[in-house]
């Protein structure tokens, strides 16, 4: 009985992660707000701490204000945003896995994948252009997502871990 009331919980905070996650994703679509320059090896990551060392896997929140925020891989920057870490009104930008240019994210098309091989082990690399995305996705066997999408599996992976056990943390 422990198990099943375990599971309901779990599946139940699911669900308010991913209704979370969906608002979220609207406020990352601030047209208003302008990326930052990262200085690779010194801008530490807002979420995990780690210096910010790969561009190509690099993401950024800037709050209204200007004040930015960055991150060394994309997944932290999904987290930071589920976990409500930013002010409302930010805009969220990911780095251009073949041309490293920053990007809005809401408008990125992305790859998540145990072969991408990012700096915290998210398996996450975004792209400007869909077809450069599905190219890049169909060459390691996976698919092209949406910033909603990758959105909903780190909201997953946060409850039941990357296997869909109910292992992972609810924080």
């Amino acid at each position: 009985m422990k198990g099943v009331l375990a599971k309901t919980v779990y599946m139940y905070a699911a669900r308010l992660i991913v209704v979370c996650v969906a608002v979220a994703s609207l406020a990352a679509c601030n047209r208003e707000l302008k990326p930052a320059d990262v200085v690779l090896n010194e801008d530490a990551c807002a979420q995990c701490r780690m210096a910010v060392s790969q561009i190509k896997f690099a993401a950024q929140v800037v709050e209204p204000g200007g004040m930015p925020f960055f991150y060394d891989d994309i997944g932290c920057m999904f987290i930071d945003i589920a976990t409500g870490a930013r002010k409302t009104g930010y805009a969220a930008f990911v780095a251009d896995f073949e041309t490293s240019a920053w990007i809005p994210a809401c408008d990125a098309f992305y790859v998540k994948s145990s072969a991408v091989k990012s700096p915290m082990g998210y398996g996450i690399a975004a792209f400007a252009a869909k077809e450069a995305c599905e190219r890049y996705a169909a060459g390691i066997e996976t698919s092209a997502l949406t910033y909603d999408e990758v959105a909903q599996h780190m909201a997953a992976e946060s409850v039941y871990g990357s296997d869909g056990s109910a292992e992972g943390s609810v924080e």
